[in-house]
């Protein structure tokens, strides 16, 4: 797996509402939930902070939806998280994956029950998830906007977006919004968002002025947290959560 850190730059301005929710991890029913609540249109932006896949039961539904929302014309930007760098590199490497999300995609399969899960991994496995593939390996493992910051798990605020650490953007739990005196004049005046460290609690944490962590531990708590971070009709954030 390269070790750069893409970033992807977007202009706030071109959105009406923006959402971030983050740590799906294969529930389907709850994302369905917040698209619901929310009345997501084609004018907002929905960014997913990584980690749809493993521990749930429906990773790979959720993402052949993001990827019919996409087609249909809403805007929807997804990060990588760990999950899913781990899930690239067993793509490549035909290493196990987390069963819960090979066995999401084999019951999305046209061979469903035509083949045993061991023949259709096999034969077809590969050609069912190419475009999944490719996907992944084109999304941003951080995004960067006029106010606001995304990323899956953290960031190294002494360094600039470019310096980043892959390893770090995709698997820190360090406190990094403790380290005040050596933040980039890049980063002062911006809310970050992440995810990454669950909530127990199931809400989403103010971690300093503009930090938040947005992982409500969707799987644990069967609560789904979302901040809308912009509105042109109001000022200010809201948090927006959802529950099963």
């Amino acid at each position: 797996m390269e070790n750069r850190v893409k970033v992807e730059r977007i202009d706030e301005n071109n959105y009406d509402r923006i959402f971030a929710i983050s740590d799906l991890h294969g529930q389907y029913d709850l994302f369905l939930k917040l698209l619901e609540k929310i009345n997501l249109k084609r004018e907002d932006l929905l960014l997913i902070l990584g980690d749809i896949c493993d521990r749930g039961k429906k990773s790979y539904e959720i993402y052949m939806k993001c990827m019919k929302m996409i087609k249909l014309g809403y805007n929807l930007k997804f990060i990588l998280g760990n999950h899913e760098d781990m899930l690239l590199e067993n793509f490549e490497n035909d290493y196990p994956l987390n069963y819960e999300t090979e066995y999401s995609i084999y019951k999305n399969s046209k061979y469903f029950e035509k083949k045993n899960i061991e023949k259709w991994h096999k034969e077809n496995f590969y050609a069912e998830v190419k475009w999944l593939i490719k996907w992944l390996k084109d999304c941003p493992l951080i995004v960067y906007g006029n106010e606001n910051i995304f990323v899956h798990a953290g960031l190294d605020l002494s360094k600039d977006l470019e310096n980043q650490e892959r390893e770090n953007v995709l698997w820190t739990r360090e406190e990094f919004w403790m380290d005040k005196k050596n933040i980039l004049e890049e980063y002062k005046n911006k809310n970050i968002y992440f995810g990454h460290t669950p909530n127990m609690n199931g809400k989403i944490s103010k971690k300093s002025n503009k930090i938040y962590d947005i992982d409500c531990g969707a799987f644990f708590t069967h609560s789904l947290g979302c901040m809308e971070v912009k509105n042109k009709k109001s000022k200010g954030i809201r948090e927006i959560y959802v529950h099963c």
